[in-house]
């Protein structure tokens, strides 16, 4: 793919460069671009046009992609599947909406964190499946910070790009959420969203 690119690059450049030359051979006598050589530009307008979709698509940077993706990451996703069977590692409870917090100090050391190693956490229950991101805290301690939309038992399996790294990679938890029982209305009804695509 990145060949291909650079050649679709190569040939755009090409006909940048061969514009002028053609500009100055077929002009008339007022030195005005002939019908070929504005075709000719035409053309290498609609290409560059081209080129700059292709780029898109191939970085994912068109920002209607990245919006649908996150719309339907914060929905989670439907999975009838348990994260794991038997006992979890560590038991927690929890009322719903209010912040749940796993940490993990790291046996191995990385150069650097933010690059070496992602961490992510999926939280199951009530037949969604989450995927929470987890962050470095500095020295060798990670931690993954997430809430329970639900009230029911919830399950934490940890997903770490090092799988050698049996701290991070595959840790277990269990998470008994009862709902909110205080009066404040962002635990009551959780967190304040937008709906994708509106502006209110």
């Amino acid at each position: 793919m990145k060949r291909s690119v650079a050649l679709f690059l190569s040939v755009i450049m090409l006909f940048g460069a061969l514009s002028p030359c053609a500009s100055a051979s077929g002009a008339d006598a007022k030195n005005e671009p002939s019908a070929a050589v504005l075709a000719f530009e035409k053309c290498t307008d609609a290409l560059g046009s081209l080129f700059g979709r292709i780029v898109k698509l191939v970085t994912f940077t068109d920002e209607s992609r990245i919006g649908k993706a996150a719309a339907r990451d914060a929905a989670g996703q439907e999975s009838d599947t348990a994260l794991f069977s038997g006992a979890a590692e560590q038991t927690l409870t929890a009322e719903t909406w209010r912040a749940v917090e796993l940490s993990f100090e790291s046996e191995k050391t990385y150069a650097d964190p933010f690059a070496d190693v992602t961490l992510d956490l999926l939280l199951w229950g009530g037949g969604r499946l989450y995927t929470v991101p987890g962050f470095w805290d500095g020295g060798n301690t990670w931690r993954v910070r997430f809430v329970c939309p639900a009230a029911g038992t919830w399950q934490c399996l940890t997903v770490c790009s090092d799988e050698t790294n049996a701290v991070l990679h595959g840790r277990t938890a269990q998470v008994e959420c009862t709902a909110y029982s205080g009066d404040l209305d962002i635990y009551r009804h959780g967190f304040v969203t937008t709906r994708y695509g509106e502006k209110t």
